[in-house]
């Protein structure tokens, strides 16, 4: 599979119909959903039938507010984190510089459109903060933080990157369908704001696949086979919804106080999910993330298949 070279890249990132532009907001419509359903963990539960149709439709809303919110804190404090100690860590050419650069700035343009369709969709909720859904404890920021300013010797969480961003490319092409399912057409707000998110996230997957390189050129072998193994257990992790996915039902709960006995049956449904080959596939499969798949067997030799066959198995 071949890459961009650095140089188109950094040719369309100068276009500016190739990159987002700000979308101006229009009054969110709440007779719509926000996201497909299939993008929503409740979906694959047996609980998600039970719903009404505005119960549904009440918690894709709340759980397309936190797909936004994931993005954001995404892009903001674990991609830019990555890249500028890359670029303070290793020499690299003028053109991947000005790439990831580039990349930076567009990062920080995502995050800001993602707080302004959350707090036009939820100003009780994200008024005073762009985080509801996802707050780290302070343990957790510090030892994120602490992993991720060695990407030269922790480069296991580097490859979360392109993986994301190819799943926000997916998402943002579903979502650009406008059809959630049962629910209905797409919220247009939502339609546009993701249809913008694409235009960047198509050149920055090619580019995160030339950081990764240029880490592991520099990393030995036993260093390789170490983040290999941290890699894996990794990626099985973090399928299991243990933070932002149960308190969108919390609050769903807290709004809709009927299903206030259902709360621990739906938190333990959700907390299960991991062994739920169907939700498993809905975040990390193949064809959903080629490039990502094909070069992470092509520098480590596993795939994602090998990684995500067996669903919430935390051995390797």
């Amino acid at each position: 599979m071949k890459l961009l070279t650095l140089e188109k890249i950094n040719d369309l990132s100068a276009k500016p119909d190739r990159c987002m532009q700000d979308a101006p907001l229009g009054n969110i419509d709440f007779s719509c959903p926000f996201v497909p359903e299939i993008y929503t963990q409740l979906y694959f539960t047996d609980s998600y039938s039970q719903l009404s149709f505005e119960e549904k439709l009440h918690y894709n809303q709340l759980f397309g507010a936190r797909m936004n919110e994931q993005f954001l804190v995404f892009e903001e404090d674990f991609t830019n984190t990555v890249l500028r100690i890359f670029l303070q860590c290793f020499s690299v050419s003028d053109d991947l510089k000005a790439a990831v650069e580039k990349m930076i700035l567009e990062e920080n343009i995502h995050s800001s459109m993602f707080e302004k369709l959350n707090r036009a969709s939820f100003p009780d909720l994200f008024q005073k903060s762009s985080r509801f859904f996802t707050k780290l404890s302070f343990a957790e920021r510090k030892m994120s933080q602490w992993i991720l300013s060695f990407p030269g010797m922790f480069m296991f969480p580097v490859w979360l990157i392109p993986l994301l961003e190819e799943y926000s490319l997916k998402f943002s092409k579903d979502i650009m369908g406008k059809n959630s399912g049962m629910l209905g057409s797409l919220e247009e707000n939502y339609v546009r704001v993701h249809a913008e998110h694409k235009k960047d996230e198509v050149r920055h997957v090619h580019i995160d696949i030339y950081i990764l390189e240029k880490i592991l050129s520099h990393s030995g072998s036993l260093k390789k086979k170490i983040n290999r193994h941290l890699l894996v257990r990794f990626l099985r992790k973090i399928i299991i919804p243990r933070r932002s996915g149960p308190a969108v039902v919390k609050e769903f709960v807290k709004r809709n106080p009927r299903l206030r006995e259902f709360l621990p049956v739906m938190l333990r449904q959700s907390e299960n999910l991991s062994s739920n080959q169907e939700f498993v596939n809905s975040l990390f499969h193949a064809e959903m993330m080629p490039v990502t798949d094909y070069y992470m067997k092509e520098f480590t030799g596993i795939q994602l298949k090998d990684i995500f066959s067996f669903a919430g198995e935390n051995s390797i």
